[in-house]
């Protein structure tokens, strides 16, 4: 899960730099479409991704 969600957030960023034109929409539509290919709100998933990230970080610190 972490690493979808770190890809989604990568999307997300070069897309806010680079303003590709429909560029929103499409990071919106594929956003949309993987939660509900989980059975999620997109509420949910980004909660989601959010704890496996949080969760992710917190083992590698604990692996120092």
């Amino acid at each position: 899960m972490t690493g979808a969600c770190g890809i989604l957030q990568s999307i997300s960023v070069f897309q806010a730099s680079t303003k590709l034109e429909g560029g929103d929409l499409f990071i919106e539509r594929f956003w949309n479409t993987e939660a509900a290919r989980l059975g999620k709100t997109l509420e949910q998933y980004i909660k989601d991704c959010q704890a496996s990230i949080y969760g992710y970080e917190n083992l590698w610190k604990l692996a120092d």
